[in-house]
């Protein structure tokens, strides 16, 4: 065990994984740039006070916006979701964006619109809808596409593989290799023993056989992103694409999930024949299966704090 930024993740051979994570800011790993604009004429907001806070993390930070209307917040953890506010002024009315969580390595754009202050005596009120803030990627060209906590919660995965996800995002296909155990996934239709992954930053490529060296499950995933074309040059080493998993860890809450899965097997299992012969099932990998699909599945997680606001654990 050792002490990781915020939300970064130690594997503990091929049953689990721990995390156990500080909230220090100099040690995390994202960060957000944040602009604020006037909302009537689209003029930055100079010199404005932006705070930005973390509820699950218990943190906080102020800062001005230079002339641009620009500030940027580095050293940011990738645990729970951020909220940035732009508190009322004598000529400007407040501003917020809301739930914004974090990529591991990345930094997230933000553009903020204020309203101006005005008082008037008004016979009626008519409320309309109108986002107070907008996502433009104002740091790099990248290309790419994330899933999020929310969806691969919701998706229907096979074998709890995460690399099983990546076929619902733009760019990612199912690759078939030559020997069993090749690599799942290929970018752009390209050759999938060029993928890069990352686990929090850090290479998670199999170095024979390609694909992921470490499995995570997908109770461990805050989020995975396919960098498809165009990334910055910090990922480096692959002409392909690039597969960023992001880890989970705790909070000032305890949560966590629970799980058991199971399949009778060859009950309900079909048969294949070919010319009158029966052929055997085969798994994912392309073994083949003697007794049927039969699959028991348990796990579980949980975090919290070790010390509230400063010091988090998390185990899958």
């Amino acid at each position: 065990m050792r002490l990781r930024p915020a939300l970064s993740a130690v594997s503990l051979a091929c049953l689990g994984a721990l995390s156990l994570s500080a909230a220090s800011p100099a040690l995390a790993q994202a960060g957000l740039d944040v602009t604020v604009l006037l909302r009537e004429s689209r003029v930055p907001a100079a010199r404005i006070l932006v705070r930005v806070s973390n509820a699950s993390t218990g943190y906080t930070a102020d800062g001005r916006a230079d002339d641009q209307g620009r500030i940027r917040f580095d050293g940011l953890g990738t645990s729970g979701l951020y909220r940035v506010e732009v508190p009322v002024t004598a000529t400007t009315a407040a501003g917020l964006a809301d739930g914004l969580a974090l990529r591991n390595g990345a930094t997230r754009s933000v553009v903020v619109l204020v309203g101006a202050r005005q008082e008037a005596v008004l016979d009626e009120v008519s409320v309309t809808g109108e986002a107070s803030f907008a996502e433009v990627n104002r740091t790099n060209a990248e290309v790419s596409a994330t899933l999020t906590p929310r969806e691969i919660m919701a998706l229907p995965i096979e074998g709890r593989d995460i690399t099983r996800a990546l076929f619902r995002l733009p760019g990612v296909t199912q690759a078939t290799g030559f020997y069993p155990e090749a690599p799942n996934v290929s970018v752009n239709g390209a050759n999938p023993l060029f993928v890069t992954y990352l686990l929090d930053g850090l290479d998670n490529n199999e170095q024979f056989l390609g694909g992921t060296r470490q499995n995570v499950p997908i109770g461990f995933v805050q989020d995975v992103t396919a960098l498809t074309s165009a990334f910055s040059a910090q990922y480096g080493r692959t002409g392909n694409g690039v597969i960023s998993v992001t880890t989970k860890s705790g909070g000032n809450r305890v949560s966590g999930e629970g799980f058991y899965l199971t399949r009778p097997g060859s009950v309900i299992d079909g048969t294949i024949r070919v010319g009158g012969n029966e052929l055997p099932q085969r798994d994912l990998l392309g073994n083949p299966v003697k007794e049927g699909f039969m699959r028991q599945q348990i796990g579980g997680a949980v975090g919290g704090p070790v010390r509230r606001d400063r010091t988090f654990y998390f185990v899958n």
